[in-house]
């Protein structure tokens, strides 16, 4: 029914089972998906292309999850991470979600609500990104940067502005 969706969705999970199960879900919906056993084949993926969203089941060997996102982050910014788990152990959660992910939820899941969930996710992520490029568009054109003062005091007055603007909520006005 939403053959637009075409995001690429990277599945990391050790079991093969599962793996196939939240793949054929997924590819239903219309994502492409790329599964991978365990978080060191993620990574290795990620070195060679990029995805628009992870969903990593939490217990793995050799890297658990949380390892993973704590790397994903490190590495390759703010990619989207939804973490799956086995056990409701509402500490792994509060962890997960601490390191960064983006929600949490436990197996078995909930299709409608994964999709759901990665939806926001993915949308989210879009924002930022698009809100993160409009301020440094807009600091580019209406930036401090652009004002040009050769006398000691005006670029003295620059700079305590330049420190004030730095705090959030606050706005400065020169006369």
């Amino acid at each position: 029914e939403n053959s637009m969706v075409n995001e690429k969705i990277l599945i990391v999970e050790d079991n093969q089972i599962e793996k196939i199960m939240l793949q054929s879900d997924l590819e239903k919906e219309g994502y492409l998906c790329i599964a991978t056993s365990n978080g060191v084949e993620a990574l290795e993926y990620l070195k060679e292309d990029s995805v628009d969203l992870i969903i990593s089941d939490q217990n793995m060997p050799e890297m658990g999850g949380v390892e993973l996102l704590t790397e994903v982050k490190i590495r390759f910014g703010g990619i989207p991470f939804i973490m799956l788990t086995g056990e409701g152990s509402i500490g792994s959660a509060v962890v997960s979600i601490r390191e960064g992910a983006n929600d949490y939820l436990q197996k078995p899941y909930n299709l409608n609500e994964l999709l759901q969930v990665m939806s926001r996710s993915i949308s989210f992520h879009r924002l930022s990104d698009e809100n993160v490029k409009l301020k440094q568009h807009l600091k580019g054109q209406y930036g401090l940067d652009r004002i040009v003062a050769s006398s000691p005091k005006m670029t003295g007055i620059i700079d305590m502005a330049r420190r004030v603007a730095a705090a959030p909520m606050a706005a400065v006005a020169i006369y």
